[in-house]
């Protein structure tokens, strides 16, 4: 008896799926995280990204998005 050959992406879902079921979604991704730390420099990241911007901007941007959400609803 030959078992299905499932690809990688497959037995990945499937067994994301079966933590999120047991543990939850948040701490089903905290579990996952514990083995793959990132890479690159977040902070370095963090400040190019949100270069130039502020809070209020940031804020407006947000609620800009939030009333796009609501049309499209």
């Amino acid at each position: 008896m030959n078992p299905k050959f499932r690809t990688t992406t497959e037995v990945t879902r499937e067994g994301f799926a079966i933590l999120c079921d047991r543990l939850g979604m948040a701490d089903a991704i905290r579990f996952v995280q514990f083995f793959d730390q990132g890479h690159g420099d977040y902070t370095a990241e963090r400040a190019k990204l949100f270069e130039g911007e502020t809070i209020a901007s940031l804020v407006d941007q947000m609620r800009q998005m939030k009333k796009k959400e609501t049309r499209r609803v």
